[in-house]
């Protein structure tokens, strides 16, 4: 039996980085929980929908947090 299912990753917007690659989990059954793991596991960020990946980020001084370059 061939069963179709659909699994979440969350790549960075900028560079195309999968924030999970190459860990024992690469992937997650719900989009919330792959966000969660890529910004608790992984620091990447969150900006109205777009994620980015710490090499895409620098600080803000103004804003005091990592914004996109």
């Amino acid at each position: 039996m061939i069963v179709e299912k659909i699994f979440y990753q969350v790549n960075c917007d900028s560079c195309g980085h999968i924030a999970t690659e190459g860990q024992q989990i690469e992937a997650w059954n719900e989009p919330d929980f792959a966000v969660d793991e890529a910004k608790d596991s992984f620091d990447y960020i969150d900006v109205d929908g777009k994620h980015y990946c710490p090499n895409c980020t620098q600080w803000d001084e103004e804003k005091d947090e990592r914004v996109p370059k």
